[in-house]
């Protein structure tokens, strides 16, 4: 009886150190799977749903969490929820948002120099054109700078968004004497303000989320934007002349702030800097693709194609530019056209 307590005792002692080796400290088990920590990154934009854009920062967002084995998550905020382009840029700043899809002169609402020039009318010949200079030892200066002012990286300087053309309810334009007193409205961007304006017509800055029912009202009289983004939305509902002025290659910028990149790690870092430009050459070939195909459906949906006398706004534009720009605007636009 002695010998049986006397193996009952060793059993218990046994069985208590082998439980307590397999608890931590906190009394969890040391077995159990660690909670793998995950960072969240808020990326916004102001396109609408379906359109290039969004569909590329969707595939941003599932190359991201697929190849960080779910380290981060991307949370994506189009359609102007979280606010216009100056919205977002503040957003940006103030560091309530992580990444930002928008205009490419952004910083020009922080008042640094040249940003507010890097979009204007007729500056690209073509998107190859842009594209070099996006990525050019000039801008590369201009993206160094950022970095140190204001704690905003460039991830990818050009997602591509296509030709920009007028479209206007009442009028055909085919030369800037059609545009005279039109208000046509603009992305509250300067470059974009002042492309109208130098063409000849009357810019009238409004949030992309009001500009539908500013043209169903007569608000505005025409407004820009590639054919794309005309669909997509609507337009031809308002606006019956379509005109193929071309006046802007527009292209988007993604920014992305100092703080958010460099609390990743260094492979992380690398995996968000690659499926960013990934996602934005998915994006370029969307546009491409589209753009012929969206102009034939405005025409069957109603809308008349007006070929205007682009020549005559590229004059116009020439000479407006240079009663606008300072010496340091001009020599910064005439270094792109030699690029």
């Amino acid at each position: 009886m002695k010998r049986f307590f006397l193996m009952m005792m060793i059993l218990s002692i046994v069985t208590v150190a082998v439980f307590a080796g397999g608890q931590g400290e906190d009394g969890t088990s040391a077995d159990a799977p660690v909670a793998k920590k995950v960072t969240v990154l808020k990326f916004a934009h102001h396109y609408p749903m379906g359109h290039p854009h969004t569909l590329g920062a969707e595939y941003f967002k599932e190359l991201v969490e697929e190849r960080s084995n779910g380290e981060i998550e991307v949370q994506l905020y189009p359609n102007n929820q979280m606010g216009n382009s100056h919205q977002i840029y503040e957003n940006l700043l103030m560091g309530s948002l992580d990444i930002i899809l928008t205009d490419p002169g952004a910083p020009a609402f922080s008042d640094i120099p040249l940003w507010d020039t890097v979009m204007g009318p007729f500056m690209y010949r073509d998107y190859a054109h842009a594209y070099k200079v996006a990525h050019s030892d000039m801008m590369q200066k201009m993206y160094d700078d950022l970095e140190d002012q204001l704690g905003i990286a460039v991830i990818d300087p050009i997602w591509f968004y296509g030709m920009r053309h007028l479209t206007t309810a009442n009028t055909p334009v085919k030369t800037p004497d059609d545009l005279v007193g039109l208000k046509i409205r603009t992305p509250d961007i300067p470059g974009f303000i002042k492309a109208i304006e130098v063409i000849g017509g009357s810019p009238t800055p409004l949030s992309f989320a009001d500009l539908y029912l500013a043209l169903k009202q007569g608000v505005v009289d025409g407004q820009e934007n590639p054919v794309g983004v005309i669909h997509l939305n609507k337009f031809y509902e308002a606006q019956k002349y379509l005109n193929l002025t071309g006046h802007i290659l527009s292209k988007n910028t993604v920014y992305m702030s100092m703080k958010s990149l460099e609390k990743l790690s260094p492979e992380n870092q690398k995996i968000v800097k690659d499926a960013i430009v990934e996602a934005g050459r998915y994006n370029d070939e969307l546009i491409e693709k589209s753009e012929s195909e969206t102009l034939a459906t405005l025409e069957e949906l109603g809308m008349t194609v007006v070929e205007p006398d682009v020549e005559a706004f590229r004059a116009k534009a020439m000479q407006g530019l240079k009663d606008w720009f300072n010496e340091d605007q001009q020599k910064f636009f005439d270094e792109i056209q030699k690029m």
